[in-house]
């Protein structure tokens, strides 16, 4: 009984109904039910401990992307604003989704807020917004 026990794989998935009936089953001693439940629990604890560290290794390296990333959203940005051309991002139906500090300023407001979600043709002739439409569709 104890040979067939020790084949048995214990994985920490299976349920103490399973042992206990392998366990009635099978004919084994109290003493190796005891030995086997506590490698079981053993098992399970450091199953649980793996997974703690894959989720803080995992949780680690999606916080660094996401600095990276917003370090590169910030350089990005810093780029923008100190150029000396206005510059606007545009939905695909010409709406401003956002702008540097030289776009609005040229146009003489005093934030980005006043420019985003608003219709390019607010800012420019209607031929010159369908040019740069056009511009922007061909991937200029």
């Amino acid at each position: 009984n104890a040979f067939l026990w020790d084949r048995l794989e214990i994985k920490p998935e299976t349920s103490i109904l399973m042992l206990i009936t392998l366990v009635f089953g099978g004919g084994i001693t109290v003493d190796l039910m005891r030995r086997k439940l506590a490698t079981f629990k053993a098992l399970e604890i450091v199953q649980k401990r793996r997974e703690a560290q894959l989720h803080n290794k995992h949780s680690m390296v999606v916080r660094k992307k996401n600095q990276a990333s917003h370090a590169m959203a910030e350089a990005t940005r810093r780029l923008l604003d100190n150029l000396s051309a206005g510059v606007v991002t545009l939905t695909r139906d010409g709406n401003i989704l956002n702008s540097n500090r030289t776009f609005y300023r040229f146009m003489e407001l005093t934030s980005e807020e006043d420019v985003v979600g608003r219709a390019l043709e607010d800012f420019v002739s209607p031929d010159t917004a369908s040019t740069l439409m056009s511009m922007r569709n061909i991937g200029l």
